[in-house]
């Protein structure tokens, strides 16, 4: 049985993950803006777009990961 209680319990655990991973992956966002000089909010959009943060995302052409 599903609840509006379960639907918001799941919201708040995955913007929790959402926010751990962006916290543990900041320093590999700055590591690579500094790299290739281009800005630590670019890369964080581009993720967000392309997975949605998703570590196992699958594309419609195959390709898995963030980006």
């Amino acid at each position: 049985l599903y609840s509006p209680l379960n639907f918001l319990e799941s919201q708040w655990l995955y913007l929790f993950l959402l926010l751990e991973l962006q916290v543990k992956a900041h320093h590999v966002f700055a590591r690579y803006a500094e790299k290739y000089n281009i800005e630590r909010e670019w890369i964080f959009a581009l993720i967000k777009t392309e997975s949605n943060f998703k570590e196992n995302s699958v594309s419609q052409s195959g390709a898995v990961g963030l980006i």
